[in-house]
């Protein structure tokens, strides 16, 4: 691997960087890591390849925006709850990259009507008031 980046943002370690071949040849491909403790001081890491650098710092960094929210109070585990949506749901429905998935998701955090709240039914909808077909349904 070809380290692009490694930083430190309030405590948890991002990692970027560029996978090779054995050969060393660089791939077409981008991965992230991460380590961070979470509200209960628990280390949490996760992994994941994206195609460009963009992708990876995008979605690494929205995440580390979270556990940030998580370790100031602002999201409580023990007296609150969250439902998550993933890019991986909406590429379950549709058929687009993960910054494309991301920028469905933004759209329906910021436009979603918080008296039904989120359903299969919004990411349907939103994903195709954005213009993006939906797959044929098996």
């Amino acid at each position: 691997m070809k380290h692009l980046k490694d930083t430190v943002v309030d405590g948890h370690e991002v990692i970027y960087y560029q996978e090779q071949y054995d050969d060393g040849s660089l791939m077409d491909e981008y991965a992230v890591d991460i380590r961070a403790d979470n509200a209960d001081g628990e280390i949490i890491a996760g992994y994941a390849e994206f195609a460009t650098e963009d992708d990876a710092r995008r979605v690494a960094m929205a995440y580390i925006d979270g556990l940030r929210k998580a370790t100031n109070k602002e999201f409580d585990p023990k007296t609150q709850i969250a439902i998550v949506w993933s890019i991986e749901d909406i590429q379950s429905l549709a058929d687009v990259t993960d910054t494309e998935a991301m920028d469905i998701l933004e759209n329906i955090k910021n436009h979603h009507d918080a008296t039904i709240g989120v359903t299969w039914d919004t990411l349907e909808y939103t994903i195709t008031d954005m213009g993006y077909d939906l797959k044929e349904k098996e």
